[in-house]
């Protein structure tokens, strides 16, 4: 009886190219030829028993054959690359000190650490969440081993990998914003990157703005948010459940992405810290990358003005 298998590397290609939004973004990425993608894809189509993705132009969205199969890829995937790493690799043990940015520590810090834990019981690790601008600094200062951060320009050393994400605007559901008035903006302190850009975007159309409410912590905007008092930009893939992503309908400018990197302190790692740094690469990779703790919000149609407090800082 023949037993049919679903081979990793169709997998893997299979999420790239949902992560890239399609055929000719994923054979950029990954230095292969268009035809070489799509017949891997075909190929997995047949195995899957239909189709996996539905085109409209250039845009790419999976059916629902394909979210389904994503969930499983994606388990298959991890499961390979931990008992990999198990299986070939000695034990390592020792401290790792690293640094996670606060609205990337709410969301993916149980990921990575979920299979490394397991992995490498031996290794403790010391965690520090900041703004990535301070995370860079302590990085410098040699307390820190790892950093993943938003890096404010070119670094030297770089990254030992990076990873681009969508920065979208986020408001409570239903959210309005008069254009006469300026845009009540819920930001993170001086230094963030998502602060940086959207003061930028804002400033490029001339659009006034005034800060309503900041806190450092994603908990504290996100109940900001959630009241009604104003807009942020966050990456795409830590919007918090029971907000939405605001459509440029609003008037708001579209946001230039950014770029996560993870930063080294020196390029001779310790044995444990190098471990870590390549079980968080597999994590956050593309072909690597598990659900979200939370689903992506959705755009929601505006129907309600938020509130009004008085700001702390305009801008005309």
């Amino acid at each position: 009886m023949k037993i049919e298998h679903l081979p990793l590397e169709l997998l893997r290609t299979f999420l790239w190219v949902a992560e890239r939004g399609g055929v000719s973004r994923t054979a950029e990425a990954l230095g292969r030829t268009q035809p070489a993608i799509s017949l891997q894809l075909k190929r997995l189509e047949g195995l899957a028993g239909g189709p996996l993705f539905r085109r409209q132009g250039r845009s790419w969205s999976m059916t629902e054959r394909g979210e389904l199969l994503a969930g499983y890829a994606r388990q298959m995937l991890r499961l390979n690359d931990e008992a990999l790493t198990t299986l070939t690799k000695p034990s390592v043990a020792g401290t790792v000190r690293i640094g996670i940015p606060n609205d990337f520590a709410d969301t993916f810090l149980s990921r990575i650490l979920a299979g490394f834990g397991e992995a490498h019981s031996a290794v403790s690790l010391e965690v520090t969440c900041d703004l990535s601008v301070n995370l860079l600094k302590l990085l410098d200062k040699g307390d820190l081993d790892l950093a993943l951060a938003l890096p404010d320009g070119a670094r030297s050393p770089g990254p030992l990998a990076s990873w681009t994400q969508r920065v979208v605007w986020v408001g409570a559901p239903g959210l309005r914003l008069a254009p006469e008035v300026p845009v009540p903006l819920v930001l993170y302190p001086e230094g963030c990157g998502y602060r940086r850009r959207l003061l930028a975007a804002l400033e490029g159309e001339q659009r006034r703005w005034r800060v309503v409410y900041s806190s450092a912590s994603l908990v504290g905007l996100q109940a900001a948010l959630m009241a009604g008092l104003g807009v942020t930009a966050l990456s795409e893939l830590v919007v918090p459940a029971g907000l939405a992503v605001l459509g440029l309908d609003l008037g708001l400018p579209a946001l230039p992405s950014l770029e996560v990197g993870l930063f080294a302190r020196t390029a001779r790692l310790a044995p444990a810290a190098q471990r870590l740094a390549e079980h968080i690469k597999a994590t956050l990779a593309p072909a690597h990358a598990t659900e979200a703790p939370w689903p992506r919000a959705r755009p929601l149609p505006a129907t309600q003005p938020p509130g009004a407090p008085a700001g702390t800082r305009a801008a005309t």
